[in-house]
């Protein structure tokens, strides 16, 4: 966690409550000890304020930061103040007494050192340094002895082995070493000193120079020096530790007796693998003039030296377990990387059953983790689905090639009314939040998420303790699946333990692996999918070329072409020329609202229903009503039908095809608000005249010798817009030399590869140029087209109908 800086005032006390607690909750803690926790940096923080600031006129800062790895969580508080160690602060020795008879001072510290498994202080540079310790649940036994019980004085953390054959300087010795507040352990010979170390890890171990080595006549002037043993000497024993993988780690001080223990003989204990000496007086009277301790008592040396030169050793063996840890992780890390999961991305990415590739995940993510239960799932839109399942300890094996379904809820990401995400499991949980989450203690948190875990062990007498949930992602980051494993195991005791951070990096490799396996499976299930669909669409698309005209009537006199480009593999518009009773041909051009395979399908029923409805209403009663017109329209006007009074026969055969075509595509599929722009006219060839519904579409424009004579705007709105809708009838002169030139939007909205479009102004001046015949116009029109898209991707479909009427 980021550290945080507070003014050093009481008012930063929440604040620093809260720092904490957060903190406690990430390494996961139980509630008690998080509560024991807070309780003793509230004291220390309360006292750097109090006495450290306040009662010197001081002012400053307190710096809170912590520390969270595999095996503890640490807290640090940092202040300005003058110096002060709280394990200094003696503790009370009256606690039997009623409270009215009890010293003041002395109990807030007493129990802030007893609240944690370890306490620490140092004093670096103007600052003090408190360091507060708490073991994680699961995590493997400390080097520390947190058992305070047995000693009067606090003792607490560093766990010292002190070997020496005197007891009179082993007990000064011990005694000095438990002021400094160590824990300490005493043995008088080698063979008890392995003994002890069999029984109990230490920190550090204080081995004199010559053990073995003393007589009777007392060699080092005190007279209660007994007879040497005749065991194991220094030499032998340090021989015996450094042999022991076990506790080779362990740092050794040498008590180096003045006068005893030549240079020559320390170096060659150094080579033997003690760490470090220090000298210590080997005659009484020496011992007599030696340094008062901080309580007037004796000292054999200065307590400071002391303290440096043990913890300096203690240092050196930190390091080398952390040093031998990381190697041995890195060992496991790429015999697993090398025998485990490159092989398996080998494997999985050429399985084709998916509940297989699934199984084999799992199993090999149990393995690597020793966990003894897991869980993968397989994303499939907002739903979280298990596939396979395994608790070792409940016997219970579900999905994959068990043949047994899994017996859990499939998990649902999104809620389906309010679309809020889903957090109410560990699983979509973790999915939401797209990381990895490595939950040390489940039942020490109140997180909503973990409910569902809590009811399975209740329902199956389980007991969760650790859990690693690790989402599996698709090389767009986009999560696909989920792997979760619970309860990790320590090999060598069969207890369950957190998964530390080698493991965590193991199973994510390997879920690393899985996803680009599970993601190719995916992607091959796709294209097959996209074949199918590929290969349905190629038959939409054939289908649709079928419902456009496969050559175009050409009346005696005239000159009717087509172009069309649909901008996707099937289009929404269409255009349409065929003949009708009487030698009337029918001319339709229509664009759907959609584009796409729906746009296809709608513009195949409208198609259908607008020749079908125009085939039935035509009769020789409208074509007697259009012939019977008093007098023919003047050369590029329009009129409108119902203006003129056209008789009702001829009139409501037109209006027909659109009006039915309109109400039964508004009725019968509202729901799909599909409509379709739409021109309908009728032509009679022998005397130019035309007959039209404008839908709601581009007006079609009129050309003759001279430019552009008219414009046929829309009559009423697009077909299959509202049921019942008004659509008028209008009428149109086409003369010999004229053209009418058709087409959708996707000709004016073409745009190039900057996004601009080709604009009707610029149609509208191609088509003002001669053309000798009907194909060149439309050819002109289509050239300029081309080149204005140019590299850019089509926007829309593009269709034009061209009808000329040859001069005489």
């Amino acid at each position: 966690m980021d550290s945080i800086t507070l003014p050093g005032s009481l008012d930063s006390l929440p604040a620093i409550g809260q720092y904490v607690m957060t903190a406690a909750k990430e390494a996961g803690l139980d509630k008690k000890a998080a509560y024991r926790l807070r309780l003793a940096v509230d004291e220390v923080a309360t006292n750097s304020i109090v006495h450290g600031y306040e009662e010197h006129g001081l002012s400053g800062m307190l710096a809170v930061g912590a520390d969270i790895d595999d095996q503890a969580l640490r807290i640090y508080i940092e202040d300005t103040g003058p110096a002060y160690d709280p394990r200094s602060t003696p503790p009370p020795d009256n606690l039997d007494r009623p409270l009215e008879e009890r010293n003041i001072g002395g109990l807030g510290v007493y129990l802030t050192l007893r609240g944690v498994d370890q306490f620490l202080y140092e004093r670096v540079g103007d600052r003090n340094r408190n360091i507060f310790v708490i073991n994680r649940p699961g995590a493997p036994t400390q080097l520390v002895s947190t058992d305070t019980t047995a000693e009067p004085s606090i003792v607490y953390g560093r766990l010292l082995l002190v070997i020496d054959e005197d007891a009179i300087y082993r007990t000064l010795l011990s005694n000095e070493l438990k002021r400094l507040s160590y824990s300490v352990t005493e043995a008088q010979t080698g063979e008890q000193a392995l003994e002890k170390i069999r029984q109990q890890s230490f920190d550090i171990m204080l081995l004199d120079a010559t053990l073995a080595e003393h007589t009777t006549s007392g060699a080092r002037g005190l007279a209660s020096a007994p007879a040497s043993s005749g065991g194991m000497n220094t030499a032998e024993l340090l021989r015996h530790l450094k042999s022991d993988e076990s506790v080779r780690h362990i740092p050794v001080l040498i008590l180096s007796f003045s006068g005893e223990a030549e240079a020559e003989t320390l170096a060659h204990y150094m080579e033997l693998g003690a760490d470090d000496y220090i000298r210590v007086p080997t005659r009484l009277e020496d011992l007599s003039r030696s340094r008062p301790g901080d309580d007037g008592r004796t000292a054999l040396f200065s307590p400071a030296l002391l303290k440096a030169r043990v913890e300096a050793g203690i240092e050196r063996g930190r390091l080398r377990i952390q040093q031998r840890q990381h190697l041995e992780r890195m060992a496991k890390l790429s015999t697993d990387l090398h025998q485990v999961i490159l092989p398996l991305g080998l494997s999985v990415s050429a399985e084709r059953n998916l509940n297989r590739l699934l199984e084999e995940i799992l199993l090999k993510a149990k393995s690597l983790s020793n966990a003894d239960a897991g869980t993968i799932y397989h994303r499939v839109d907002d739903q979280l689905r298990p596939v396979v399942r395994y608790y070792d300890s409940l016997g219970l094996a579900e999905g994959g090639t068990t043949g047994v379904p899994v017996d859990e809820a499939t998990g649902v990401l999104y809620d389906e009314a309010t679309r809020q995400p889903n957090h109410q499991t560990l699983a979509t949980h973790a999915v939401l939040e797209g990381r990895t989450l490595n939950i040390h203690n489940v039942y020490a948190l109140d997180d909503e998420y973990l409910n569902a875990i809590k009811a399975f062990d209740k329902q199956h007498g389980y007991r969760t303790v650790s859990a690693l949930a690790v989402p599996l992602q698709d090389s767009q980051n986009t999560v696909i699946g989920l792997l979760r494993l619970l309860n990790a195991k320590d090999p060598a005791t069969g207890q369950i333990t957190l998964f530390d951070s080698y493991q965590q990096l193991e199973v994510e490799s390997l879920a690393a692996q899985a996803s680009i396996a599970l993601n190719n499976q995916q992607l091959r299930q796709r294209e097959e999918q996209l074949l199918i669909v590929e290969r349905d669409v190629q038959v939409g698309r054939d289908m649709q070329l079928k419902f456009l005209p496969n050559t175009l009537p050409q009346p005696k006199g005239w000159e009717i072409v087509a172009c069309f480009h649909p901008a996707r593999e099937v289009a929404g518009d269409w255009y349409d020329a065929f003949t009708l009773p009487h030698n009337r041909v029918g001319i339709v051009i229509a664009d759907v609202c959609d584009k796409g395979v729906g746009a296809a399908l709608f513009m195949s029923l409208m198609r259908s229903l607008i020749r079908a409805y125009s085939q039935q209403h035509f009769s020789l009663g409208w074509t007697d009503v259009l012939s019977s017109l008093s007098q023919p329209a003047a050369a590029g006007t329009v009129v409108t039908a119902r203006k003129r009074q056209l008789p009702s026969p001829g009139t409501t055969a037109l209006q027909n095809a659109i009006v039915l075509t309109n109400n039964y595509v508004a009725k019968t599929h509202m729901d799909m608000n599909m409509f379709a722009t739409t021109f309908f006219g009728v032509l009679d060839p022998a005397t130019g005249q035309l007959l039209y519904v404008n839908g709601g579409h581009m007006a079609p424009i009129l050309i003759g010798p001279s430019g552009v004579k008219a414009r046929l705007t829309p009559t009423g709105p697009a077909v299959g817009m509202f049921p019942d809708a008004q659509f008028e009838i209008q009428q149109a002169q086409i003369e010999p030399g004229d053209i009418l030139f058709t087409y959708s939007d996707g000709v004016t909205d073409a745009r190039n590869p900057s996004r601009k479009l080709f604009t009707e102004k610029r149609l509208l001046a191609l088509l003002s140029e001669s053309a000798a015949s009907a194909g060149e116009l439309q050819d002109r029109v289509d050239n300029q087209l081309r080149a204005h898209i140019d590299t850019a991707p089509q926007f829309d479909d593009i269709t034009m109908l061209t009808v000329r009427r040859i001069p005489a």
